[in-house]
């Protein structure tokens, strides 16, 4: 038999086959299947033409497989399991049950916005699995590029969006930029209570999340209407803090960057362009940038010894020491920054990922309303 017949074998077929096989009966399989007696000796006949070799004896009541039927009814009931199997497991990939997850993001992103994605993710998909891949926005598009990683995080500045034709960005949210600032400065003792609001809105965030945990977030959604812009409005105060937070939502305080003309900045770079200042850079700020530190415990190490202030990602806050006050800055000022996932243009979103994103998304939204208060 030659491949060329092999491709003409239709799957019903082999089903047909396998229920005469089965009832030794081209009558019995015909009423089985509802079909017609001819149409089954028909399939039979040209099955037997395919192959090139007789696969039933016709007896007077019913038919007895023949040496060569015996063979093909082993491969047909293989062909036809492992295609039971297949159908399966499409649908358990496409319903996101089973698979994997390859997460790539930055550094704050993993403080707290993405494990506690993945962690409702994982509570959802316990047979999906997961995995982190940590970098800087160069490495972690590369390993998109690769084959690595299948959905990555990155963070942009709000006048200087992320593009690139080579990836689909899809919108996470809008973050706003804090003031880290060690406890003793001016501007910390400048808002009343901030000890009691840390814990506050500490327990407020973590409470609607581990809510959340629970909530059966559908992620069948489209991705492209989950792509609008989450904006944050207002004054702020951080979410998911282990830090001290300054309530300055409800004491209406603002920090405005006039106030910090003569401060001292721990950043990760010499050049404010470089750095989570870009922004304001552009706008005319012109930071004094003291101390250059990229690890963010040593940085806010600096900032708790009252060497400098830095800025801190909001979704972060909770890196932040109990030292260290964090104070919400006039947006217009300092803009939120973006943080979009990027996956490969012109491929099919895995299911995996959409639920991912959703999540993400969501998990996003309880920080956004821990910072609105």
């Amino acid at each position: 038999m030659s491949c060329a017949n092999v491709g003409r074998v239709q799957t019903e077929m082999l089903e047909v086959f396998r229920e005469v096989a089965r009832q030794r009966s081209i009558t019995g399989a015909a009423a089985t299947l509802r079909y017609t007696q001819s149409a089954v000796s028909r399939q039979m006949a040209a099955l037997e033409a395919e192959f090139g070799a007789p696969l039933f004896d016709r007896l007077p009541r019913g038919v007895a497989l023949t040496s060569e039927g015996r063979c093909l009814l082993e491969h047909a009931t293989a062909v036809l399991d492992r295609l039971t199997a297949a159908r399966r497991e499409v649908r358990a990939v496409t319903d996101a049950l089973i698979g994997r997850l390859r997460v790539g993001a930055f550094a704050t992103a993993d403080a707290a916005l993405v494990p506690r994605a993945l962690a409702r993710f994982r509570a959802s998909h316990p047979d999906v699995e997961i995995a982190l891949i940590e970098g800087l926005t160069s490495r972690l598009l590369a390993s998109l590029l690769v084959d690595d990683a299948d959905v990555v995080l990155v963070s942009s500045t709000a006048d200087r969006p992320f593009t690139d034709d080579r990836f689909e960005v899809h919108h996470v949210a809008a973050e706003p930029l804090l003031l880290a600032v060690p406890a003793a400065h001016p501007l910390a003792r400048s808002v009343p209570h901030h000890a009691d609001a840390r814990a506050d809105a500490s327990s407020h965030a973590d409470a609607r999340a581990d809510a959340s945990l629970h909530a059966d977030v559908r992620a069948d959604a489209s991705l492209h209407a989950g792509d609008r812009a989450d904006a944050f409005t207002g004054p702020v105060s951080a979410p998911m803090a282990d830090g001290a937070l300054a309530d300055a939502a409800g004491a209406g305080r603002v920090v405005r960057l006039e106030e910090l003309a003569d401060a001292s900045w721990v950043a990760g770079a010499a050049r404010p362009e470089e750095t989570l200042l870009a922004a304001s850079a552009r706008l005319g700020y012109r930071p004094r940038i003291d101390f250059v530190v990229q690890e963010w415990t040593a940085k806010l190490g600096f900032v708790a010894a009252g060497l400098g202030v830095t800025l801190v990602p909001a979704f972060a806050a909770r890196i932040a020491p109990r030292d260290v006050v964090l104070l919400p800055l006039d947006p217009a000022e300092v803009p939120p920054r973006l943080v979009v996932a990027a996956t490969l243009a012109g491929r099919t979103v895995p299911s995996v990922v959409a639920a991912f994103l959703s999540l993400v998304r969501a998990e996003a939204a309880i920080g956004a309303g821990a910072i609105g208060g």
